[in-house]
């Protein structure tokens, strides 16, 4: 059975805007998750953070 490192970002303004296409795809291809399935997450879940719709608690339920 194959095992994947947890990955944990800040993306709640920083790195979700900072980084760029390259970086997304790179991960996409690195954990075996669809590349618009990550900037749909990203663009979600920072807006959620941002605006505070969602608590820390909920933020590390979702993943």
């Amino acid at each position: 059975m194959k095992v994947k490192p947890d990955l944990v970002l800040d993306i709640a303004g920083v790195l979700s805007t900072n980084c760029s296409p390259s970086f997304w795809r790179y991960l996409s291809t690195v954990y075996d998750v669809r590349y618009e399935e990550l900037l749909e997450f990203r663009k979600e879940i920072r807006e959620e953070l941002w605006k505070g719709q969602i608590t820390e608690q909920d933020f590390w339920l979702n993943l």
